[in-house]
């Protein structure tokens, strides 16, 4: 008899870990009329003083094993405060922008962070677009992420709420957008929480899944002091970790999925420096990745994660005579799963193609994307 098991991440892997970078925009909003990787939002694009250049050089060569989700507010760039003391500069969303984001697809995929995203109203505080929208917000969403659709061929498969502000109106846009993940809340960055792990959400009738915003680069500038949580008890030292490391490596011994928050917006609309972003975070960032490098980690996007999650839990696996048979009914057209078989050649019916495993102590490895049925037997095999 076979012996199989589904493993729990892709490749037999100890867990997922994705880079999420929120607001890449054609914008650049400077103070003193220069413009570099520093305040650049995404109006660069690629040149040699873009913050995308600046990345490259100092992380994504040194990472290259680096993957993740860029978040893109449409609009955002035509929403900017006025008469501020800085100067903007825009750029449409035009074919050279296009085809600067597809060009960042063989690391990152986009997913939807909102259209407008935020502004501010006349007393200067801010407005986020989906904390209470009307239906017409909804209608416009749906209608401009279909041209944008339709323009660049890039497809949003998940999102997330500018701010993580919602109400129960702008859960339909979920459905609406035919998403399969969300990036819903952010009470379990930087601490031990519940929800470190993904897991399946509701709408109505409608299921999607969530993906946790587990850790901030923040968590290396606020961590609290040895001494501090040893004075302050065991319930603190529960929740917050004095290294960031210690956290890390919670997340990792536990299987949850390694979700790092950035923004590519290095400066607020309102002028101000935004605290969390990648030119400024560069170190810190060093730091996470040279830690995570010698782990077992599958870099993936939140799609991947979020797809390899849903196969995991939706395929049922039926040992019959001298074959398995794989039959997955989930929220993609096509199964991610990989298992653990102790057969070294897997023939999969429909297609007679042959598929050998690689071998991991005593049994071999299988990524499988395809459902059927899929035999064993070197005998039937031969």
């Amino acid at each position: 008899m076979i012996k199989l098991d589904k493993c729990k991440w892709f490749d037999n892997h100890q867990t997922a870990c994705c880079l999420m970078i929120d607001d890449l925009a054609p914008l650049v909003v400077s103070k003193d009329g220069k413009i570099g990787p520093y305040n650049d939002w995404g109006y660069l694009m690629d040149s040699t003083e873009s913050l995308h250049n600046y990345l490259d050089k100092w992380l994504f060569q040194k990472y290259p094993e680096i993957k993740g989700t860029i978040f893109l507010p449409l609009d955002s760039h035509n929403y900017i405060p006025q008469n501020m003391g800085y100067e903007i500069a825009t750029r449409d969303i035009d074919d050279k922008f296009i085809n600067f984001l597809k060009s960042l697809q063989a690391r990152f995929e986009f997913a939807f962070h909102g259209i407008k995203h935020l502004w501010y109203d006349d007393n200067y505080n801010i407005i986020f677009e989906y904390e209470n929208p009307g239906s017409d917000v909804i209608e416009d969403s749906i209608r401009k992420v279909e041209l944008f659709s339709n323009l660049s061929g890039i497809k949003f498969v998940g999102g997330k709420f500018p701010g993580y502000k919602y109400n129960d109106l702008s859960l339909s846009l979920i459905e609406a957008l035919g998403s399969k993940w969300w990036v819903l809340d952010e009470k379990m960055s930087n601490r031990r929480h519940r929800h470190n792990k993904i897991r399946y959400m509701h709408y109505q009738d409608y299921n999607y899944i969530c993906i946790p915003s587990n850790i901030t680069t923040a968590i290396y500038s606020q961590a609290p002091s040895v001494s501090f949580i040893k004075n302050i008890g065991r319930k603190l030292k529960n929740t917050f970790y004095a290294s960031p490391n210690k956290y890390i490596q919670y997340l990792y011994n536990k299987g949850y999925p390694i979700t790092i928050e950035e923004h590519y917006q290095n400066q607020r609309a309102d002028g101000i420096r935004q605290i969390i972003n990648l030119y400024d975070d560069i170190k810190f960032l060093d730091d996470l990745f040279g830690y995570l490098r010698p782990l077992d980690i599958w870099y993936a996007s939140c799609s991947d994660i979020a797809h390899y999650y849903d196969t995991f839990h939706r395929t049922q696996i039926t040992l019959k005579d001298d074959k398995m048979i794989i039959d997955y009914n989930g929220l993609w057209n096509t199964p991610l799963i990989t298992l653990k078989v102790d057969k070294p050649i897997l023939m999969h019916k429909e297609n007679g193609s042959y598929i050998k495993g690689w071998r991991k102590k005593d049994y071999w490895i299988y990524n499988i994307t395809e459902s059927g049925e899929y035999y064993y037997s070197i005998n039937n095999i031969n």
